[in-house]
């Protein structure tokens, strides 16, 4: 599995490819210090990693910036933010994003190596602490669930199964018109672009189960 890893401290960049290195079947194809540079080294060895693990606060191009570059330009890529900022805003914002998985840097090795596997086998991975969180903001009303119609709720629950629109419509007995309504609907409510999102959003708001 090829990784890039964005950090700007150098001192962590080398203790993160230092262990990473050790859990095996992980390879290093890039070491950037920020988006900007990231961007630069991938032109100089057209390198593609499969996983980058990227940081927030970085300077020239942070971590917000450098994940909508990448999903606009490699989306296949898949992204695990490894950081500081233990704040739900950072958390949803990179969900919204389209992200595979958020870590605390102070997390142990052995749920990086976790997470890097689940997120290496087309999964997710984001501890029971944020997603209790999330839970929890919205039991206190600070996080408002978006209504949704029954429709909707119908198209959410499919949503992350291997399915083209046209598949979908006959699995809910709808036109393909109206399930694209329903997509386009749910991607306002939810602020999102893309069914990735829109699923886990959904699945961590408590709103649907996978």
């Amino acid at each position: 599995m090829k990784l890039a890893i964005i950090e700007d401290h150098n001192i962590v960049r080398k203790g993160l490819v230092e262990i990473i290195s050790n859990f095996g079947n992980f390879t290093f194809v890039i070491e950037a210090e920020n988006g900007k540079d990231f961007i630069e080294k991938y032109k100089q060895t057209e390198l593609l990693p499969e996983i980058c693990i990227v940081d927030i606060k970085m300077p020239e191009m942070n971590g917000f910036q450098l994940v909508q570059y990448l999903k606009t330009n490699f989306p296949k890529i898949k992204i695990l933010i490894l950081t500081t900022y233990d704040e739900e805003y950072f958390l949803i914002k990179m969900i919204k994003l389209g992200v595979n998985g958020y870590l605390l840097k102070d997390c142990h090795p052995e749920e990086l190596k976790s997470a890097l596997l689940a997120i290496s086998e087309n999964s997710y991975f984001y501890n029971n602490i944020f997603s209790k969180r999330l839970q929890r903001l919205v039991e206190t009303n600070f996080i408002k669930l978006p209504n949704i119609t029954e429709n909707e709720k119908s198209f959410l629950e499919i949503c992350g199964e291997d399915l083209t629109y046209s598949q979908m419509a006959q699995k809910l007995n709808k036109s393909q018109r109206s399930i694209e309504g329903y997509r386009d609907s749910l991607f306002n409510k939810f602020e999102v672009n893309n069914r990735a999102s829109l699923v886990l959003l959904a699945v961590k708001l408590g709103i649907i189960k996978i």
